[in-house]
């Protein structure tokens, strides 16, 4: 294979045979240059790599894209959300339908799970919480007990080990062999009311090593064994909740009575408070949802079996490496080759690599479910500048006071 190495007139040959006989002190001396100037780069790559270690603000909760009410806890897959759900259609499930009880009492609550119960959905889910008797607690127990494929709601409570959690049951104040035959946890895998939810757990275990499962999953291994299944598979204690793919129709309790019986047969129905936001959250989408809007996202995840994977740590530091190494080059030559105009270029390009992984971001996470947290290499992007700036300061300085020395 014939190599060009520099110059019209010379060429190495870089088979076996000549390869031993090249002066490499000569090949370096004549590539000085070349040499200089990837040193120069690869010093700078370094430099903005140490930079993030010392990064006081964190550019992976990338703030500057949040909402007011998410200035707290905001990240890329927030971003990444928000763009997805701004289409411009929505597409309703298939699998599931809300019910909304916001106002009503015990009693028309329980008339609203008769009802739902006599259009025989898949499942129902109640997600309401008995905490104290009431009169006529006969009736309460009634519908519970009596109701096909109900799960009602309890809660997980942590454990003083803070590991492991033992079930609050929903209908405490009766006997436990009272309680209705199918329960899971509505507690929402979020730190407090300024954090967002992106994610739920399946399940959790007990010190006596007891497990209980979350709504949606003991939902699903109502209605759909083999894709709970599918999810205990993934051995993952949180899973992302995948919030763009559908929609939810949601009726009240007053419109009940006029829907058609077959938009809730063979569904699965959630029940909760839905409108008013009583039990509101702060998730990855525009504005709040209500817990029962929650645990329906959870639930057509599992159905649909449209799960998040995530990129590595280590896949995105090194595109964060890969695409600095190309930013810093676009520096080195301005300063080289473009001297007029490379400031423009140098911009142009900077905004240009951050504006498609976004792009990329998203294209992802809609259409492959992949999320690539692109932070890191935007992070990367951004400090190559000041890492320029400060190589180049640095080295300027040190060539004067060199040249001081030399003098004295």
């Amino acid at each position: 294979m014939l190599t060009r190495i520099t110059g019209p007139d010379l060429y190495y040959w870089t088979d076996m045979k000549k390869f031993k006989h090249i002066d490499w002190r000569q090949l370096f001396s004549r590539h000085k240059t070349f040499w200089t100037v990837a040193a120069h780069g690869a010093g700078i790559v370094l430099l903005a790599l140490l930079l993030t270690r010392f990064t006081i603000y964190n550019i992976s909760s990338l703030s500057v894209f949040a909402p007011l009410d998410k200035e707290v806890d905001f990240k890329m897959s927030d971003l990444y959300n928000m763009v997805a759900d701004s289409k411009a259609v929505h597409q309703f499930s298939p699998d599931i339908l809300i019910v909304a009880i916001d106002g009503c009492s015990r009693r028309r609550t329980l008339e609203v799970i008769n009802q739902v119960a006599a259009c025989q959905p898949r499942a129902i889910g109640l997600d309401v919480y008995f905490p104290y008797p009431e009169e006529d607690n006969s009736y309460l127990l009634h519908t519970l007990s009596r109701t096909p494929n109900l799960v009602c709601s309890e809660y997980a409570v942590p454990e003083p080990d803070g590991i492991h959690y033992y079930r609050q049951q929903n209908l405490s104040f009766y006997d436990s062999l009272m309680q209705p035959a199918h329960s899971g946890f509505i507690n929402l895998n979020v730190r407090d009311a300024q954090h967002v939810v992106r994610s739920f757990r399946p399940f959790v275990t007990s010190s006596a090593n007891d497990t209980s499962f979350s709504m949606a999953c003991e939902i699903a291994r109502l209605v759909a064994p083999d894709k709970a299944q599918a999810l205990l598979d993934r051995h993952e204690k949180e899973v992302t909740i995948d919030f763009t793919t559908y929609d939810f129709l949601v009726i009240t309790a007053d419109e009940l009575n006029d829907c058609p019986a077959e938009w809730l047969n063979g569904r699965v129905v959630l029940i909760g408070d839905a409108q008013f936001l009583s039990d509101a959250h702060l998730t990855p989408l525009h504005g709040m949802k209500a817990g029962v809007m929650i645990h329906a996202f959870e639930l057509q995840t599992i159905l649909s079996g449209t799960y998040i994977d995530t990129t590595s740590a280590g896949l995105n530091w090194s595109i964060a490496v890969l695409l600095c190494v190309l930013y810093v080059s676009m520096l080195l030559l301005s300063k080289y080759k473009m001297a007029n105009y490379g400031s423009l270029v140098l911009r142009v390009g900077q905004f240009a690599l951050m504006y498609l992984l976004i792009c990329i971001g998203c294209a992802l996470y809609r259409s492959a479910h992949v999320y690539a947290d692109f932070a890191p290499a935007i992070l990367m992007i951004g400090l190559g500048s000041i890492a320029f700036d400060l190589w180049f300061g640095t080295y300027a300085l040190a060539c004067m006071l060199i040249e001081k020395l030399k003098k004295k």
